[in-house]
């Protein structure tokens, strides 16, 4: 999962909050289904957009919705669905545009919550709202012939969520690539090199035998002749006595 979806799990876990109090799982015995749905103003403004008509009044400026479906029996629950909708006509507030959807099948916390209460888990990308927010809520749910809504925080004031500035996705750095003719230089010398190390080989053996020199754990460089077009090493100058003639040891 990614980044960015866990953290609009978590802002959309947040709003549920709000929400313990409108769980009808309990209250709707044998019902199969349940509906909740966040009524989303994504600009912030009243004025425009869709009137939705719930128990508790009429919520009005809602640009998108959040529908979440729940599927349960006496014993398991599960979310079933998730859309989100786009308010397709303010004047006859209908919602017949599907923005986004996710089939769902995560289960739900029977219990988990407070009090005993259902606790569902919902979300939804950020990318697909079509506002900049801070979001205005409302939360109605529906279970059976069963309904509530949650359109005022505790204080009665209005249910406010703002939105995380996402971080802009840096450009992929660019990896320099060698100059035409730096390139094609190096090709020449390479070239220019094996062929010269075919030629001379033992001008190769010679570069060998200097990278081995006192600079790692092997003997000086000693004495170098030519010997039937090889190279020869001869006893390390240091290693040898003054008179020419190596003692025994």
């Amino acid at each position: 999962m990614s980044m960015l979806r866990r953290f609009a799990r978590a802002i959309v876990c947040y709003i549920w909050r709000f929400c313990l109090g409108l769980l009808l799982l309990a209250s709707a015995a044998g019902a199969e289904t349940a509906s909740y749905s966040i009524l989303l103003d994504t600009d912030h403004n009243p004025e425009t957009g869709c009137t939705v008509a719930t128990v508790a009044g009429d919520f009005t400026g809602v640009e998108q919705r959040l529908v979440t479906t729940v599927t349960f029996d006496t014993n398991t629950a599960k979310v079933s669905g998730v859309q989100l909708q786009n308010c397709a006509n303010s004047t006859n507030s209908t919602f017949d545009t599907v923005a986004w959807s996710d089939p769902g099948g995560w289960p739900v916390g029977l219990g988990n919550g407070t009090s005993g209460a259902a606790v569902i888990e919902t979300w939804l990308p950020l990318s697909a709202l079509n506002g900049a927010g801070p979001l205005r809520l409302g939360v109605i749910s529906q279970a059976g012939a069963a309904r509530d809504a949650l359109l005022t925080d505790s204080a009665g004031g209005v249910i406010e969520q703002p939105l995380p500035s996402v971080p802009p996705v840096s450009p992929a750095t660019a990896i320099p690539a060698l100059n035409p003719l730096i390139l094609a230089l190096l090709i020449v010398l390479l070239g220019g090199a094996l062929h010269y190390g075919r030629q001379y080989p033992g001008a190769v053996k010679l570069l060998a035998l200097v990278g081995g020199g006192r600079g790692g754990r092997g003997p000086g460089l000693g004495r170098i002749r030519w010997t039937n077009h090889r190279l020869a090493r001869q006893q390390p100058v240091g290693d040898r006595p003054q008179g020419g003639r190596r003692q025994p040891g």
